[in-house]
C-alpha cells in the first residue's frame, strides 16, 4: 500500500535536509556513506525483505527531487555530481532525447543483491534510440535506514531491465540487461541489449572498449540482435547479427554470429538477383588490463561495414 501523500511529502522534506551530500570528494574506505536516509519503512522485516516506495528512492539518489516528481535540470545525483554519460567516445550513439516528465514508477529499477544490498537505477532521461540514462546506486539497508555506498551513471535499455554484479578477475562489473520496444504491446518489436559498467572504489566508471594498443574501438553496449543493409542497388548486402554475452572467470565473452547476403542488382525481383551467403562466428574476449576494458577481436559488424568485400556462397 502506498504511504499517505501528506506524510510522504513531509518525509521528503526531512530527507532533503538530512541526506543532501556536499560536493563530490574522494573518500577513503571506512568514511561515511556517500548519501543516507533514516527510514521507518519495513524495520520489522528481515533485511532481505526491506523495500522503499519509489519517491523515497528518488529523494535519496536524485538531488532536488520534489514530491510531485519534478527534478532540477541538469540532473544531479545526491553527491551533487551532474548526471552525464562519459563513455561512447569513439562511437556515435543517438543523443536525441525525449521530452522529460515527472519521475514515476516506470522510472526506477531495483534489483536485489542478497540480504540488505540493492542496485537502484533512477531513469531521468530517455533517448529516441530507446536507451535511457540516469543515476545508479549500490545501496544497503541497515537497522535504521539506507546508505548509498557506490554511485554513478548508467545508460542502457530500460524496459524489463535487470541489474546485477559479475566478477571479472579482481574487478566487479555492473551488468544491465534490458529491452527497447517499438511497441510495448508487441514483444516481437523488442530488442534486448547488455550494458557493462566497471565498479570503481566508490563510483561506477563508464568505459569504452579499447584494443591492446589503447585505442578506442567501441561501446560496452551490446544489442543481442541487429540487422541492416549496406551498398547500392547493384551490390546490396544485407546482414543479420546475433550476440550472446557470458562471463568466464577472467573475461567477458561476447559471441557473435553474423549472416551476410550479397545480391547483384539488375532484376526487378529478389529471386531474380544472384545472391551469395556468408556466415561468420567470433568469440570476443574482454578483460581488464591496466584499468581499461581491452577486447581481443573487432566486432563482426565493424569488419563488415568498414570492409564490405564480396563474399562466397557456402556450399
Amino acid at each position: 500500500m502506498l504511504p499517505d501523500r501528506r506524510l510522504l511529502r513531509g518525509f521528503l522534506v526531512a530527507v532533503a535536509v538530512a541526506s543532501g551530500c556536499g560536493p563530490a570528494v574522494k573518500r577513503q574506505i571506512g568514511e561515511p556513506p556517500l548519501c543516507r536516509i533514516n527510514s521507518g519503512y519495513d524495520l520489522d522485516k528481515p533485511l532481505v525483505q526491506r523495500a522503499l516506495p519509489s519517491p523515497i528512492w528518488f529523494s535519496l539518489i536524485v538531488r532536488g527531487y520534489q514530491a510531485n516528481g519534478e527534478i532540477p535540470r541538469p540532473t544531479q545525483d545526491c553527491e551533487g555530481q551532474v548526471v552525464a554519460w562519459t563513455a561512447d567516445a569513439c562511437s556515435e550513439p543517438d543523443t536525441r532525447t525525449l521530452l522529460p516528465g515527472p519521475l514515476s514508477e516506470r522510472d526506477i529499477v531495483v534489483s536485489h543483491l542478497g540480504e540488505g544490498r540493492r542496485l537502484v537505477w533512477v531513469i531521468t532521461d530517455r533517448f529516441v534510440s530507446g536507451e535511457a540514462l540516469g543515476p545508479v546506486a549500490m545501496a544497503t539497508f541497515d537497522t535504521r535506514g539506507v546508505s548509498v555506498d557506490t554511485l554513478g551513471v548508467l545508460r542502457a535499455y530500460p524496459s524489463r531491465s535487470q541489474l546485477r554484479l559479475e566478477r571479472l578477475g579482481d574487478y566487479q562489473i555492473l551488468v544491465a540487461e534490458g529491452e527497447a520496444c517499438a511497441d510495448e504491446r508487441d514483444v516481437r518489436s523488442c530488442v534486448q541489449a547488455v550494458r557493462l559498467v566497471p565498479v570503481g572504489r566508490r563510483r561506477f566508471v563508464p568505459l569504452d572498449l579499447t584494443d591492446v594498443q589503447g585505442r578506442c574501438v567501441g561501446r560496452t553496449f551490446f544489442p543481442l540482435q541487429a540487422e541492416g543493409n549496406v551498398g547500392d542497388s547493384n551490390r546490396r548486402r544485407s546482414y543479420r547479427l546475433q550476440r550472446n554475452v557470458s562471463f568466464a572467470p577472467d573475461a567477458v565473452v561476447v559471441q557473435e554470429q553474423m549472416s551476410v547476403i550479397s545480391r547483384s542488382g539488375g532484376s526487378s525481383s529478389v529471386d531474380g538477383d544472384a545472391s551469395a551467403v556468408s556466415r561468420m562466428t567470433v568469440d570476443r574476449r574482454i578483460r581488464v588490463i591496466g584499468g581499461r576494458l581491452v577486447v581481443d577481436e573487432p566486432s563482426l559488424l565493424e569488419r563488415f561495414v568498414r570492409a564490405p568485400a564480396p563474399v562466397r556462397a557456402i556450399e
